[in-house]
């Protein structure tokens, strides 16, 4: 009888391994998706920025013009 229940016991502590395993692999895709994320609202910051001084600097410079 015991001999039947091993191999449940092996099949079983492969699942939950195979399971951990996957669990961390999604664990790391996600925080480096959440790292890209942040990096790209950072830059898509800094571009607007960027916009938003040279829209002043052309505003200023079509003032000059009046």
């Amino acid at each position: 009888m015991e001999e039947k229940e091993k191999p449940h016991s092996d099949w079983r502590t492969w699942i939950i391994t195979a399971t951990m395993v996957i669990q961390l692999l999604n664990s790391i895709q996600y925080y480096q998706a959440w790292n890209q994320l942040q990096d790209s609202t950072e830059l898509q910051s800094q571009v607007l920025q960027y916009q938003v001084e040279s829209l002043k600097a052309i505003n200023q410079a079509l003032d000059g013009w009046k």
